[in-house]
């Protein structure tokens, strides 16, 4: 299954607990899992959260067409009835990491991974965006953010030939994150 970016900076977790504690998700008994991607529950069994239904083209180029179930939204329209702060999970996976910024700025478990996905120029990429499709300086700069995160002062960070074919704005990219 596809990661999203949320994933990958390990966000869902985290997420998923604070909407499970929505009034309403309360009320209706929701569990934390069934506000993840990952996990079957709340995400559309159609796409099984995908939002997208590819099919192999052997001789062609593979399609993919939005989910008829879902219609791309990824999830189960009870759970996309759960909001936080005026906010669904789809809202949420459709916004950019810069405005994920703003918008979660009481949160601090979420704060420091954030600010190290933008400090590392991934800001205007949506939390829920596929992370199959990211370019190779982009999966390295989601790399170096999961490890800034986890990194203390004392802590040593080694890339190897990070700028091996890389164009000279990726890698400025990728030194002012460091």
């Amino acid at each position: 299954r596809d990661r999203t970016l949320l994933e990958e900076l390990g966000l869902g977790e985290y997420l998923s607990r604070l909407f499970s504690e929505a009034p309403a998700a309360r009320r209706r008994e929701y569990p934390a899992e069934w506000f993840r991607l990952d996990r079957p529950g709340g995400r559309c069994t159609g796409c099984e959260g995908r939002g997208t239904l590819r099919f192999d083209m052997q001789f062609m180029e593979d399609i993919a067409l939005i989910c008829p179930v879902c219609e791309g939204r990824r999830f189960r329209p009870e759970i996309l009835d759960i909001t936080l702060r005026g906010m669904n999970m789809d809202d949420l996976l459709n916004m950019e990491i810069v405005h994920a910024v703003e918008y979660f700025g009481r949160e601090q478990r979420l704060q420091a991974r954030l600010k190290a996905a933008q400090r590392c120029g991934l800001d205007h990429h949506l939390l829920g965006r596929s992370v199959v499709g990211l370019e190779r300086a982009e999966w390295l700069r989601l790399q170096l953010a999961g490890e800034l995160v986890r990194a203390g002062e004392r802590d040593l960070i080694v890339l190897d030939m990070p700028a091996s074919g890389e164009h000279p704005f990726e890698v400025a990219s990728l030194m002012k994150a460091m």
